[in-house]
């Protein structure tokens, strides 16, 4: 699944997704790529996962 999105048009996130990102200090510009990533493949622990190096982009 390929997400195109057109200049200023962001993805919304959920807040839980937004804080827990926020949480593990992934940079902001990171943060839609990886909520798109995880569209693709939703895990409860998602990020968790990517900061230890288990989810390559």
């Amino acid at each position: 699944m390929f997400i195109a999105l057109k200049p200023q048009q962001t993805l919304s996130m959920p807040k839980d997704f937004k804080d827990k990102a926020r949480r593990l200090n992934i940079p902001k510009r990171l943060r839609p790529v990886l909520y798109a990533e995880f569209l693709k493949q939703p895990t409860h622990d998602f990020l968790t996962r990517f900061k230890q190096g288990l989810i390559n982009l």
